[in-house]
């Protein structure tokens, strides 16, 4: 066997890929290609709405499952708003008693028809911050103890803090009767306390205490109400 022969032979065996393979032939005119596309786009139409309920069923499901676990609201969303947290209310500031304070009094002075003396007090310093509200109670005594008259002063609303010092007016009118023993004894008793302070005020001037300027009308004793006092801190 020449080339030539051999090259023949070999163009009319098949090769590898040609093994079963079917052709398809080319139409043979343009209403026969026309045909065959409008057939395949049949088979695309036939096929898409599968691949669309296939996408739809997808969609449903990632739903059900939000629905089903919930949203939680992020830091900026519009969820509930936190409660304020109550805000403490301040520890109420208790009365203060005839104990807070270091006591005084001036010697007895007087004018027609009355005499007087003024009460000093300066806090603690370990005093709590208290208040006085309200009026003291008077008491005045001779030297044999014998009641002579009660009284109130004006009323009072301070807070007093440590080492703060108040003082408080007295004043005795109109006595029509004996003559007092002396030395009398002042008893002052604060608003919400039960012990009273008792005070000797001296009388350095020799005064005498009828101050009878109204016959038949009634003695008073009465004082004005606490007031910050700008004297030299008492010593006591």
């Amino acid at each position: 066997m020449n080339r030539d022969d051999q090259i023949e032979r070999a163009l009319r065996e098949p090769g590898p890929r040609e093994h079963g393979y079917v052709p398809i032939g080319l139409p043979a005119t343009a209403d026969e290609a026309r045909g065959r596309l409008s057939r395949r786009s049949r088979m695309l139409q036939s096929v898409m709405p599968l691949g669309g309920l296939a996408a739809a069923v997808a969609a449903g499901a990632v739903i059900a499952i939000v629905l089903s676990r919930g949203i939680t609201p992020t830091p900026g969303s519009n969820g509930p708003a936190a409660s304020p947290s109550p805000t403490p209310s301040p520890a109420p500031i208790g009365a203060c008693g005839a104990g807070d304070f270091a006591w005084t009094s001036d010697s007895w002075g007087g004018a027609a028809g009355s005499r007087g003396t003024i009460v000093v007090a300066r806090a603690v310093t370990s005093l709590a911050p208290c208040v006085i509200h309200g009026r003291a109670t008077l008491t005045l005594r001779d030297a044999n103890g014998t009641l002579l008259i009660t009284g109130q002063t004006a009323p009072t609303d301070i807070k007093v803090n440590a080492g703060m010092q108040v003082e408080v007016g007295v004043t005795w009118s109109n006595w029509c009767g004996a003559e007092p023993a002396q030395p009398m004894s002042l008893q002052l008793t604060l608003p919400g306390d039960s012990t009273p302070v008792p005070l000797v005020p001296a009388n350095d001037h020799g005064l005498t205490f009828q101050t009878c300027n109204g016959p038949g009308q009634p003695s008073t004793l009465g004082g004005t109400n606490f007031q910050p006092s700008s004297r030299p801190p008492i010593q006591r």
